[in-house]
């Protein structure tokens, strides 16, 4: 057994007195194996007195001592299921979006302490959560480098729960100096393609924007507060989109050639998308989007392996954009 922390030992002498009575010194030395001297045992019990948790304490026979927990007590922590270790290693992977920010730093203080309620004989328990990058982990390549600061996501965070009215001066990619001031009434969060946005109105405005956590230069939280639209939800805007950026939906068609049929039909890309088998192999997909450059990238991505079919604003952009790359190599540099 590894050697454990006072307050892992205190907590897996908790768990024992949670569902037993009337155990003794000698039972909880057994219990860890006999790794932890009887003394330290005892010392353990003292201090779980001295911290007003109701252990009761009996003198049995020989003078040997009972403890045992009231049963009105409940507030006892549980060990965490399979399961549920395995949600901590996924919140685990996410600890890279907020390097060194207090963020950053509040989610590995949480990862530390949900390791005190790991099961002592499990793999978890054993390496860590913290521990387990190597069997684990989320790569998202295209992640935002350095993220948005701590207090900026705390400042959000905190206006969204409030619903206050934020004066927010945020820089438009590609924009240089200090960025523009804005009233925004912010609304949700979301992690999208590696970047944290922000989904908002701009105050006296009916559109919605999304903005990227990073470029916020500065967030003051005001004394004035919004009313939410009632009829928002966060998952159905997302929906209406490919990433962020809100369109009006058009009617999206489009073919797969046999090659990458297969790795089309086993993943999910929009909640709207049909898709259909054709006898050559190829599949074609259906679904209502808005159009927008993040969709655009997206075809361009699989090559020659799909096909736009419609609608034909589309189907023009995308020639357009493949006619665009070409010339860019058609510029007489040797290919081989």
């Amino acid at each position: 057994m590894s050697e454990l922390s006072q307050l892992q030992r205190t907590l897996r002498i908790l768990q024992v007195l949670s569902v037993r009575d009337r155990v003794t010194v000698k039972d909880l030395f057994e219990h860890f194996d006999r790794q932890i001297p009887q003394r330290t045992l005892q010392r353990t019990l003292v201090l779980i007195e001295e911290s007003s948790l109701p252990l009761r304490r009996e003198t049995g026979a020989h003078g040997q001592l009972h403890f045992s927990l009231e049963r009105r007590f409940h507030f006892l922590p549980e060990l965490l299921n399979a399961d549920e270790a395995l949600a901590a290693i996924l919140l685990a992977q996410f600890g890279e979006h907020f390097e060194g920010t207090p963020v950053g730093q509040a989610l590995a203080q949480v990862i530390e302490k949900l390791e005190q309620l790991l099961p002592l004989n499990g793999v978890v328990a054993r390496s860590g959560i913290l521990g387990l990058g190597d069997t684990f982990r989320i790569k998202q390549p295209g992640r935002v480098q350095g993220g948005a600061g701590g207090q900026v996501l705390l400042r959000l965070l905190q206006a969204i729960l409030e619903r206050r009215v934020c004066r927010v001066r945020y820089r438009k990619l590609g924009a240089g100096g200090e960025g523009r001031e804005y009233l925004i009434h912010p609304y949700s969060l979301a992690l999208v393609a590696g970047a944290i946005y922000l989904v908002s109105r701009q105050a006296g405005a009916e559109s919605w924007i999304s903005l990227a956590a990073q470029r916020f230069v500065q967030v003051d939280l005001l004394e004035d507060t919004f009313e939410r639209e009632p009829g928002f939800d966060l998952g159905t805007f997302l929906n209406g989109s490919f990433g962020v950026w809100q369109s009006e939906p058009a009617e999206v068609r489009l073919e797969f050639s046999a090659i990458v049929a297969e790795f089309v039909q086993e993943r999910l890309w929009h909640p709207s998308q049909e898709l259909e088998q054709r006898e050559d192999g190829s599949v074609s997909m259906a679904m209502s989007v808005g159009l927008s450059s993040e969709l655009e990238a997206w075809i361009l991505r699989w090559g020659p392996h799909c096909r736009v079919l419609g609608p034909p604003p589309l189907r023009a952009r995308i020639r357009e954009l493949l006619g665009q790359a070409l010339a860019a190599y058609d510029d007489g540099t040797p290919t081989a």
